[in-house]
């Protein structure tokens, strides 16, 4: 009380550290320049109120109630960026380069998780602790541990397979899920590596029902072989033929279920069947027909879908195809007991998902927590049905309502028994057309009390660690762990027919699952860049044109020598200049001059030809004109050409 502050942001932060440290849900009421008032959750009696000062910026506590009438929060609001960069920014600025995942482990995201989860061996030891007291809270649980002798010099036994099922979940499955089980398997990243197998229910509201999971060695036929023999002991299953699997043709499954469910129905997903066929054939055409296939309800559509995909498309792909067995991947060869027309394991990959953020905990923690969250699934599953008013399922009543719309445009004809004449296969426009209710043609396996029936059987929750009995049992050593090649993947492989864009410009697509084709040589699986004849052609064209320019500068020099021996002999040689002969009608005649109007056409000028340029007679120096020849003048021509014939004779 009274305590001072120079400013209000340096009270805010003093209440925001007291927040923070004593993990109250503490908040402002007011903040305004001179007053700020501070209160902690609804009915909690702390509050702190601080008034500016007179003439001063000061911050003084004027009502301060200290004591706490809440419970501690675990959501703390008051921590943001801002708060983590003021506390942290000596350290950033003293180290730069602060990686971000150096930066987590500072701010103990690391260091809580390694004292949560304990080192690795000491876990190990605490399974037979860890089944007990499952055991104790849920009696009909089954929780097996398989071990294998350690090595020449060690003493005890190594971990080998850790198998669960609990008690709550065995139950509810029996009284309301379906006969279809989805089985498959994901790699462990903790340090000891492993595979997680699981096995999948089906609710009455098509949703994901977990029943029994297992930590094994590897995958292969004799671990899928343990699982599903605890798995059928569990499920008190003696008919076999009216169960219905579902899975990826997991290594080592096949063999095992030929083992334990020869008689049962084997689906495998259709999913993973486009993935494989993808990687031979592609094509939009081959995906869509055999996705019409796969949706077929009867052998009519279904024959048509194939046959189309044999004489269209790819014959190869037909082939392919034709040689799985229909009753595994196509609705018009599956059985009607399920209850359920599905060909994807998609349940399967919506719990594996849900697990994704434990995979890599120590084995009692991962066990800790996929009971939590089944534990919490349950609730949160049952709450919401328990508040809605419906007779049925709501994906059974979306189903229900598509059928609806696609009856109006059927006109059945009765035959006054118990067949009907439909345009379409709806067999909605038939109940219709005898002014029956399509909700009392239903399975009661989707009423809402079913779904009710089976998430009745709640999980319970387990003490903590400090609080499990010490058994007699010692624990297994850890295992020695096996890597695979590529093993185990941190992220999930992206389908080719997953839109995939680029890191650095989202706005483009990647070209992941595009064929190559060269722009130089015009052949497939390589680009221009990685064209092997466009080296060779740069190579040969570089090496032409190295010898083209060797060719032209071979030239010029020898330009450059022949224009300097013409010099040279220029200067030793010098010519007289040529006396010039008298032009004569002979020479006019052999030789002509050449005027700028020889060779052009006629050039009208006012009004008249232009005449070829003739050479002036010379003029002596009395202004009459004459011819000279020989040293002698001749005033006319004709007295010249008289002395020319004179002196021929």
């Amino acid at each position: 009380m009274g305590m001072l502050f120079s400013s209000g942001k340096a009270f805010r932060e003093a209440v925001r550290k007291h927040a923070i440290l004593h993990q109250r849900g503490v908040r402002l009421r007011k903040n305004l320049g001179d007053k700020i008032k501070w209160i902690c959750q609804p009915g909690c009696k702390w509050k702190c109120y601080g008034i500016r000062q007179q003439r001063s910026s000061n911050i003084q506590i004027k009502t301060l109630h200290t004591t706490h009438t809440c419970n501690p929060t675990w959501v703390q609001k008051q921590i943001n960026s801002t708060w983590i960069a003021a506390a942290y920014e000596h350290e950033i600025r003293m180290n730069p380069e602060w990686a971000v995942a150096s930066f987590q482990a500072k701010v103990s995201i690391r260091k809580a998780k390694a004292n949560i989860i304990g080192k690795h061996e000491e876990e190990f030891k605490m399974l037979y602790q860890y089944a007990n007291e499952v055991n104790k809270v849920m009696p009909t649980s089954t929780i097996k541990l398989m071990t294998e002798p350690a090595e020449q010099g060690i003493e005890g036994r190594r971990f080998k397979r850790f198998y669960v099922c609990l008690g709550p979940l065995k139950e509810g499955f029996k009284d309301g899920c379906r006969p279809l089980i989805g089985l498959d398997g994901c790699h462990l990243k903790g340090p000891f590596g492993g595979i997680l197998l699981t096995a999948v229910g089906t609710d009455p509201n098509e949703g994901m029902y977990p029943i029994a999971w297992a930590q094994v060695e590897a995958e292969n036929s004799s671990s899928w072989d343990w699982f599903l023999g605890l798995l059928k002991d569990d499920l008190g299953i003696e008919n076999t033929g009216t169960y219905t699997f579902i899975s990826d043709r997991q290594k080592g499954l096949v063999t095992a279920f030929e083992t334990h469910f020869s008689e049962s129905e084997f689906r495998f997903c259709v999913m993973h069947l486009y993935g494989n066929m993808k990687k031979e054939f592609k094509g939009i055409g081959v995906t869509r027909q055999m996705w019409l296939a796969a949706k077929s309800t009867t052998d009519y559509f279904f024959n048509i879908n194939m046959t189309t995909l044999k004489l269209e498309l790819n014959k190869k792909a037909y082939e392919w195809l034709a040689a799985k067995p229909r009753s595994q991947w196509s609705r018009s060869g599956f059985r009607e007991i399920c209850k359920s027309d599905t060909f994807v394991n998609n349940n399967c990959e919506v719990f594996n998902h849900a697990l994704n953020k434990y995979r890599d905990n120590v084995i009692v923690t991962l066990f800790k927590n996929i009971h939590k969250s089944c534990m919490a699934r349950i609730q949160k599953r049952k709450t919401k049905m328990e508040k809605m008013n419906v007779r049925f399922c709501t994906k059974t009543m979306k189903k229900l309502q598509k059928s609806i719309d696609l009856a109006s445009k059927c006109s059945p004809v009765w035959n006054d028994g118990d067949k009907y004449h439909v345009t379409m296969s709806v067999g909605v426009a038939c109940i219709y057309f005898r002014k029956l209710d399509p909700l009392d043609f239903i399975h009661d396996c989707y009423r809402k009390e079913t779904y009710l029936q089976v998430y009745g059987h709640i999980l319970e929750p387990i003490s903590g660690e400090p609080y499990w009995e010490v058994t007699e049992q010692e624990g297994p050593l850890p295992p020695i762990k096996r890597i695979a090649p590529g093993r185990p993947k941190k992220n999930r492989d992206k389908k080719n027919d997953q839109v995939q864009t680029r890191a650095n410009d989202p706005t483009m697509l990647k070209r992941v699952g595009t064929s190559l084709k060269c722009g130089h040589c015009g052949q497939w699986e390589h680009n221009v860049r990685g064209c092997p004849l466009k080296k060779v052609d740069e190579d040969r064209k570089r090496k032409e044109k190295q010898t083209e320019q060797s060719e032209e500068e071979l030239q010029q020099k020898l330009a450059e020598l022949q224009r300097a021996q013409n010099e040279l002999y220029a200067q030793n040689h010098p010519n007289p200049s040529p006396t010039k002969s008298p032009r004569t009608k002979a020479t006019a005649r052999l030789h002509p001059r050449s005027t700028p109007f020889q060779f052009a056409k006629p050039v009208a000028t006012h009004g008249g030809i232009v005449k070829p340029f003739k050479a002036p007679a010379q003029s002596g120096p009395s202004g009459v004109e004459y011819f000279q020849k020989d040293g002698k003048n001749y005033a006319t021509l004709g007295q010249l050409q008289a002395a020319l014939r004179k002196g021929k004779k």
